[in-house]
């Protein structure tokens, strides 16, 4: 997009090796700014969040509408709605690593689904496989969970924003996050947010500094979540930002930076222990522009 709330989000499917484009998801599907996506771990399907398709242009981004979508790939334009006049923004889905569970935020809190059942609605009254985790907290953002069953995200918002992780077994009692949750990313006077789980480790990405406020990319292993994280080694630019790192096997990213390239944001492709860092456009010619270029996701075939 040009900018989040400018309403002009695209989104595309781009297969390796061929480097080709699907068209593009928001108007196969009949849905306006389609944000967020995430593949299912069968590749079958995509997540996102988007609004209803009413008319071109798609007009400016309101967050109120958001709902998050299931878009079936096997069958394009097939689409099933995850979240339903929730009245409230629905966005950040995430499968869990077996696709058997998806957590989202709604409104501004955790909310688990499990495939197949009715739509989310209200947390006052959730329908069966629909559980509302404890929303007294802050605003609990981009949550993911481990193969294990340690839900993480991020709560607060630029300098206040940290990372906690609770068990999902002990989240389900009704517990009070605060009593339950890990600080597992917490820095005083600097962001630390959007976590993802990829392979052995949490990704996530932090501010410079408290005066320096463009993020690099760092990560935790799972087994060690309160011990020391690593910054990745081409994250060399300290005036450049680098953020939303996606797995493509091994110590392999894919991740947005505005370190070069043609807009705001392009795509790149680097190891997490390498400074060497290339265009993604090297494989996919085109696939950066001069809008912002976000969010990428992976899925590998078998």
């Amino acid at each position: 997009f040009t900018s989040y709330f400018t309403g002009d989000s695209e989104m595309f499917v781009v297969d390796f090796p061929s480097g080709e484009s699907s068209p593009e998801i928001g108007i196969t599907y009949g849905l306006c700014n389609p944000m967020n996506g995430i593949f299912s771990p069968d590749g079958n399907a995509l997540l996102v969040a988007a609004t209803e398709r009413g008319g071109d242009p798609c007009g400016p981004t309101d967050r109120n509408p958001l709902e998050v979508y299931w878009l079936d790939l096997t069958q394009p334009g097939e689409k099933e709605l995850v979240t339903q006049n929730t009245g409230v923004p629905d966005e950040d889905p995430q499968f869990s690593p077996d696709g058997s569970l998806v957590l989202l935020k709604h409104g501004d809190h955790i909310v688990e689904w499990v495939p197949g059942s009715a739509p989310v609605g209200s947390c006052a009254s959730p329908t069966a496989g629909t559980y509302c985790y404890d929303a007294s907290a802050g605003e609990q953002s981009k949550p993911v969970i481990t193969a294990d069953g340690r839900i993480c995200y991020f709560e607060g918002s630029d300098a206040a924003a940290d990372i906690y992780c609770f068990d999902r077994t002990s989240g389900k009692t009704g517990a009070l996050l605060t009593d339950i949750r890990l600080g597992v990313v917490v820095r005083v006077d600097v962001f630390d947010g959007r976590p993802a789980i990829l392979g052995d480790y949490m990704y996530f990405q932090r501010w410079r500094s408290a005066t320096n406020k463009v993020t690099y990319i760092a990560r935790k292993p799972l087994d060690d979540l309160t011990g020391v994280e690593e910054g990745a080694d081409f994250c060399t630019d300290e005036g450049s930002s680098y953020r939303d790192p996606a797995s493509i096997g091994g110590s392999a990213l894919v991740f947005s930076g505005n370190l070069a390239g043609k807009g705001g944001a392009d795509l790149f492709v680097a190891r997490f222990d390498n400074e060497s860092i290339a265009s993604l456009d090297r494989w996919a010619p085109g696939v950066n522009t001069s809008k912002q270029e976000l969010g990428a996701s992976f899925w590998f075939a078998p």
